[in-house]
């Protein structure tokens, strides 16, 4: 994993979320700790804020962690705390046998292990497909009250 790619799957993200007539920001920059990566607005969804994290290619060992910092894991509890339904959530990139995912993680979980089995949070792309469904994501983040962080 390297910054370079992280921004990258960030933009990605954000270009998405304009592709379909919403709005996606970067929040932090290299001086900022603790903030989530973007702020993803689209219509009909509560704005989102997203940390997102490059794992890269994954073969088989699910087992990783996250990197979430206590930090954001923190802000990201704290944002959750003020609203009904999850806000804030990880995004996770990686490549798995050819394809590349997006998948949703509940701010308080840091292993990606614990939640490997809920294979209705991932969101593929097909390699000629230059957006994720942004929508689909937000959808995901707003109805499961899995994301809805322990207070």
């Amino acid at each position: 994993m390297s910054v370079k790619d992280e921004i990258s799957f960030q933009k990605e993200i954000i270009d998405s979320a304009k592709s379909i007539g919403g709005y996606g920001f970067k929040l932090t920059n290299r001086f900022t700790v603790g903030v989530p990566d973007l702020l993803i607005s689209i219509t009909m969804y509560t704005p989102s804020l997203l940390e997102c994290k490059h794992l890269g290619a994954v073969v088989d060992d699910f087992d990783r962690q996250t990197g979430m910092t206590p930090l954001q894991r923190e802000q990201m509890r704290r944002w959750n705390a003020t609203q009904p339904f999850a806000i804030a959530a990880q995004l996770v990139f990686l490549k798995h046998h050819g394809s590349e995912r997006a998948v949703l993680i509940p701010a308080h979980i840091d292993r990606i292990a614990h939640h490997y089995e809920r294979l209705d949070q991932w969101v593929a792309r097909n390699r000629t497909e230059p957006r994720w469904d942004v929508e689909a994501l937000l959808r995901i983040l707003r109805r499961d009250p899995m994301f809805k962080s322990p207070v």
